[in-house]
C-alpha cells in the first residue's frame, strides 16, 4: 500500500472511503489490517482504532498492527491495554506482537510490566526472545537509570549482544552520569566494531571525552580515519 509507506494520509482516507462504499471492508480481514497499519503509520491512531473496532473479524495481525501502532506513536498505555484485551479474547500473540508491546513499555517507562511480558514470552507462549526483544528490555532498564540491572540482563541473555544493545547501555551511562561504568563497557562495543561504525565512534568518544581521556579520543579518531582511507582505496581498485 503505497500511501501507507509514504505517509500520505489523505490518499489513504480516499481509498478507505472507496472500499467502505463497495462493502469490501467488512468482508476482508486483510484489507482491514492494511487500513489499520496505514493509519497508524501516518500517525492517526484514532482512525486506526476506529477501523480496528469496526472490523467484524480480527486475527493476530489485526491485533499486532494496533498494538504496534499505539507503541510507535508514543501511546504506551493504550498499546498495553490492547495487548491485554487480545489475551482476554484468547488470541495467541506472536514474536512481533511482543516486540510491539515491549517497545511500548520501554518508551512509557513501564519497567515492571515490561519485565513481566518479557518473561511471559518464553514461560507462557514458548517464544524465544530475539535480540530485538532483548534490546527493548536493555533500553527500558537503562533509560530508567537501572544500569546494573541492564548489565546483569545482558550477561544472562541467551543471544550475544549486538552493537545497538551496547550503545543503549553506553548512552544511558553518559546520560545518568555513570561515565566510569560506561567506559568499562566500551570494550564490548569495540569488539563488534569491525569495520568501525560512526555511531559507535561517537558514543565511545563522548565517554572518553567526559572522562578527560583525550588520548583515547584521538586513538578512536585515527582508527576511523585509517578505516575510511582503506575503504576509499578499495573502491578505487574496484573502479
Amino acid at each position: 500500500m503505497a500511501c501507507r509507506d509514504a505517509g500520505v494520509l489523505h490518499r489513504g482516507r480516499l481509498m478507505h472511503s472507496i472500499v467502505e462504499n463497495d462493502d469490501l471492508f467488512t468482508r476482508s480481514v486483510v484489507l482491514g489490517n492494511a487500513l489499520v497499519d496505514m493509519y497508524a503509520k501516518c500517525g492517526s491512531t484514532t482512525r486506526a482504532r476506529s477501523v480496528f473496532d469496526r472490523m467484524p473479524r480480527r486475527d493476530v495481525i489485526s491485533w499486532t498492527s494496533m498494538i504496534v501502532g499505539h507503541a510507535v506513536n508514543g501511546e504506551g498505555k493504550e498499546s498495553l491495554a490492547t495487548f491485554q484485551q487480545m489475551c482476554a479474547e484468547k488470541l495467541v500473540p506472536n514474536s512481533v506482537t511482543f516486540l510491539g508491546v515491549l517497545s511500548a513499555c520501554d518508551h512509557a517507562g513501564l519497567i515492571d510490566e515490561g519485565m513481566r511480558l518479557y518473561n511471559m514470552m518464553s514461560e507462557v507462549y514458548r517464544i524465544k526472545p530475539r535480540i530485538e526483544h532483548c534490546g527493548c528490555v536493555v533500553d527500558m532498564l537503562a533509560r530508567a537509570g537501572k544500569i546494573g540491572d541492564a548489565q546483569m540482563f545482558i550477561q544472562k541473555m541467551d543471544t550475544k549482544p549486538n552493537a545497538l544493545v551496547w550503545r543503549m547501555l553506553l548512552n544511558a551511562c553518559r546520560v545518568h552520569g555513570h561515565t566510569d561504568l560506561g567506559l568499562s563497557f566500551v570494550t564490548g562495543l569495540t569488539e563488534l566494531d569491525t569495520p568501525p561504525d560512526a555511531a559507535n565512534f561517537v558514543i565511545s568518544s563522548n565517554l572518553y571525552a567526559e572522562a578527560g581521556r583525550w588520548n583515547d579520543v584521538a586513538a578512536r579518531r585515527n582508527t576511523m580515519v585509517v578505516e575510511r582511507a582503506s575503504k576509499e582505496a578499495g573502491k578505487s581498485c574496484v573502479s
